[in-house]
């Protein structure tokens, strides 16, 4: 199979770059192959550089025939070693080493390893190519080691005057605890805190690896004291604890490159340069992984081992007041534990043993032999110890489903970090604290001397876990040197000692060790009390809100229909007045254009007057004229043809009505205004050319009215056969159809030339 490439001089397919890498190719033709490879890689989907790196990998790895030679070379000259090691390096190594060469090659082969990852936790390829891409994903991380050693990295502090490119980058990559906006960056970059970061000189503007650390005065035991605290108005000399309760990594490419080492020990070594008052490291760590561990293992106790010790069975009876055992503890522990809402009120009262199973899971469950969870086993290898398991340490909803809430703080001791890295890495052995060694051995006092309670197990760790396994840092906790052995001399048996109570040593401790798991008993049976009490608060609220539902939907269709019934009143109520108030503005439109119509008439001559009222007279019977103002449109009423006032274009869409038109009324907004009547001329009326006839039937009339109406020459009468023709034109062609207005015009121009002849 021979997959096509982007052409590049002579190499135009994957077997070209085959055969370069398998001759002796000068720097220019590895330049070449891998310009070539990458073009390939970028430009296929997920499936063909699936295909491409099978290819590759299969077609271009070792010589086992030169590799054979060489050894048996070797095996007569051991001076020829390198030849050896040469043989052996697949020519994909050297492929992926020239595309370090090129120009954004190492970020290209940081993003090949995150894709190589992808496919292999995929799985979903046969088990021969899972093996081809495994040696690729372990060639791209050993270039990927040598490339991002310490001396190639810069480290660099984050402040609020840092470039903003970088700011928003470190703000978006923030896994472990989110930035919830400026406000909150601010705040990690002010001042009690520190934020640092890697920079490699092939990506200059790419944060590698992110820390933030906050500067306290004693080791934090809860995150939103360090991410919400505003209280920081005291001197940065009265810290003396560092604490890192974030390490990011933002290239998913760099998994397994020992960065974060790296980076913490460079950051714990500059904030002890700066700031000489700090002397203690610790972290501030979530625990992911511990609430879905702890429920598989009490579901499957036969496939994840059995989690349920005498100290959790101990617990349990003294909560419920009966002998439990461990079905019944398992049961109501998934009980408690299973809910997808965790109150942490409910969840109290098993507080001793989710710190104990905690402490466990971080420091006995084992892979291979090292920590079970990624934080601890990173932690561990660092050198760090397991210093303390903190309740109430996260309380936000992940904090909650991953861990309870619990986190841990792993404490780095700068003088033992060497010697618990190689002790945890060499030997196995995890280095953890006092106060989690008590977690683990719980001291139970039964007849008078302390014994150590150990855990039942039926699988898992357990049966290979013994005190030597662990590496006490604590100097109290140093195993002491042994005696010299004394020859023993016989001593007389000394009476008990009674006190001034009557009671020897042991009874007196025993009464004590009664009265405190009496008080003990007690306090838990308040807690359970209160929790009762809660929940049946809790279930009569539910019922009188199921009650109050109940009511509100049997009343609902009622109160629906007489919300309908009022909004119904109340347009009818609203349309009443409408009406009311058209009317009484068509009663001030008549009495103005009375007024007008009184004040005109005093100025003609009584001719002119008697033909006004009968304009009037005729308009007031013409059917259907006043109802017309009730309604939004006109339907087929007439253009009115005054061709000198402003609303002679036609007739108005919104609203309009013949009688308005006709006394020269101008409609706006929210208001009608009356204009003294204004006739026009007759020759305006003749040549205006809306009148809506057809337009050359009425000019064929023309000529004939304008020698009819030339014929009265005076301005008054000129008037009056204005004012005739628009007033029998508004009162004959009212909602005529157009097909019979023809006729019309004709009994209209008609009616001129008559009252021209009177």
């Amino acid at each position: 199979m021979s997959v096509r490439l982007y052409s590049r001089r002579s190499i135009t397919s994957l077997s070209s770059v085959l055969n370069v890498l398998k001759s002796r190719p000068t720097p220019d033709q590895l330049t070449y192959a891998s310009r070539s490879f990458l073009d390939a890689y970028t430009s296929n989907d997920v499936d063909g550089k699936t295909k491409l790196l099978l290819e590759l990998g299969q077609n271009a790895g070792v010589n086992h025939a030169d590799l054979e030679g060489s050894i048996s070379r070797y095996s007569k000259n051991n001076a020829l070693f390198m030849d050896v090691r040469s043989a052996a390096t697949p020519g994909f190594y050297t492929l992926f080493q020239s595309i370090g060469n090129v120009n954004g090659g190492v970020k290209h082969i940081c993003d090949l390893r995150e894709f190589l990852l992808d496919q292999i936790r995929i799985k979903s390829t046969e088990k021969s190519d899972l093996i081809v891409l495994r040696r690729l994903e372990e060639t791209c991380r050993e270039l990927l080691t040598s490339w991002f050693c310490l001396s190639n990295l810069k480290l660099c502090r984050l402040t609020w005057e840092s470039p903003g490119d970088i700011i928003q980058k470190v703000a978006n990559y923030e896994a472990v605890h989110r930035v919830h906006g400026l406000v909150d960056i601010r705040r990690r970059l002010g001042p009690h805190r520190r934020c640092f970061y890697f920079l490699h000189e092939a990506l200059p503007r790419e944060p590698l690896v992110i820390v933030h650390v906050a500067l306290t005065d004693q080791i934090a035991s809860n995150v939103q004291k360090i991410t919400k605290d505003e209280d920081l108005n005291y001197p940065e000399a009265n810290d003396n604890t560092a604490i890192y309760y974030s390490i990011t990594s933002t290239q998913k490419g760099l998994s397994g490159v020992d960065l974060g080492n790296l980076l913490i020990k460079s950051v714990a070594a500059q904030i002890s340069k700066e700031e000489q008052q700090i002397s203690t490291h610790s972290t501030l760590s979530p625990i992911p992984g511990f609430r879905s561990w702890l429920l598989r293992a009490l579901k499957e106790p036969q496939n994840f081992g059995n989690v349920i010790s005498d100290f959790c069975l101990e617990h349990l009876t003294s909560i419920t007041k009966q002998k439990v055992d461990p079905a019944q503890a398992r049961t109501l522990l998934l009980n408690l534990l299973c809910n997808e809402r965790i109150e942490l009120e409910k969840i109290e009262i098993v507080k001793p043993i989710l710190q104990r199973l905690c402490a466990q899971y971080l420091c006995v469950e084992k892979r291979n032999g090292y920590a079970l969870n990624p934080v601890a086993n990173f932690h561990l290898r660092n050198g760090a110890e397991v210093f303390r398991v903190n309740w109430r340490g996260d309380t936000s909803v992940r904090g909650l489903y991953n861990s309870f809430g619990i986190m841990v703080n792993y404490r780095y001791v700068l003088e033992n970090v060497n010697t618990n890295s190689s002790n945890y890495v060499n030997k196995k052995v995890v280095a953890i604290d006092s106060q989690v060694k008590d977690l683990l051995f719980v001291p139970m006092d039964f007849a008078g001397q302390n014994v150590w309670s150990d855990y039942t197990c039926d699988q898992g760790n357990w049966d290979n876990f013994s005190s030597n396994d662990f590496s006490f840092t604590n100097e109290s906790r140093a195993p002491k040197p042994a005696k010299v052995a004394q020859p023993k001399v016989a001593q007389p048996k000394a009476s008990p000692a009674v006190g001034a109570d009557g009671l020897t040593k042991a009874e007196r401790r025993q009464k004590n060790r009664e009265a405190a798991e009496a008080a003990r008993a007690a306090k838990v049976e308040r807690k359970m009390a209160n929790i009762r009490r809660q929940e049946e608060t809790k279930k009569l609220q539910t019922e009188k809100k199921n009650q109050r539902a109940q009511k509100e939907s049997t009343n609902r269709p009622i109160q629906q229909l007489n919300k309908r019934e009022t909004r119904k009143r109340k347009f009818q109520g609203e349309l009443q007045s409408q009406i009311q108030r058209k009317r009484s503005r068509m009663s001030d439109i008549a009495a103005q254009f009375k007024k007008s119509r009184e004040d005109y008439a005093t100025n003609v001559s009584p001719t002119v007057k008697a033909l006004i009222d009968d304009y009037c007279k005729g308009l007031q019977e013409t059917p259907g004229c006043f109802a017309l103002l009730d309604k939004e449109i006109v339907g087929e009423a007439p253009i009115i043809p005054f061709t000198n006032l402003e609303w002679a274009t036609g007739v108005s869409k919104k609203k309009a009505s013949i009688l308005m038109d006709a006394l020269d009324l101008t409609f706006t907004p929210g208001s009608l205004q009356c204009k003294v009547p204004i006739f026009p001329s007759l020759d305006d009326v003749i040549k205006n050319r809306k009148i809506g006839a057809p337009a050359k039937k009425l000019e064929d009339e023309i000529p004939t009215v304008e020698a009819q109406a030339r014929s009265f020459a005076t301005s008054d009468l000129d008037t009056l056969q204005g004012y005739r023709f628009g007033a029998a034109l508004i009162r004959k062609t009212m909602g005529v159809p157009k097909e019979k207005r023809e006729e019309l015009w004709k009994q209209l121009l008609k009616t001129i030339a008559d009252a021209s002849n009177e």
